[in-house]
C-alpha cells in the first residue's frame, strides 16, 4: 500500500523521487564531474543502491531553495516598493 502512494505521489507531481548523477546535473546545469565533487564534499545528500548513487530530487530542489539570492528589485518582503 506504501508502494503505491509514493507512485501516485510521484505520478502527481511527475518527478522522480530519486535522481542519477546525470539527471541531478542536468537540473542544476552542471557537469556531472562537479555534481560528483559535491557528494564526495558532502554538499548534496545521496543515496547509495549497491554501486548506484542516486540523488534526492527534493535534495535538487532544497539545494536550488537554499541558494537562490533574490534580486534588488524584490524588496517586496522588506516591506519597500519597487
Amino acid at each position: 500500500m506504501m508502494a503505491l502512494d509514493i507512485k501516485e505521489r510521484n505520478v502527481r507531481t511527475n518527478s522522480k523521487p530519486l535522481l542519477s548523477i546525470d539527471e541531478a546535473a542536468n537540473e542544476l546545469g552542471l557537469k556531472p564531474s562537479t555534481l560528483r565533487a559535491w557528494l564526495i564534499r558532502r554538499k548534496l545528500p545521496r543515496v547509495n543502491c549497491g554501486r548506484a548513487v542516486r540523488i534526492p530530487a527534493a535534495a535538487i530542489a532544497e539545494f536550488i531553495e537554499r541558494n537562490t539570492i533574490p534580486s534588488l528589485g524584490d524588496d517586496s518582503r522588506n516591506g519597500v516598493a519597487a
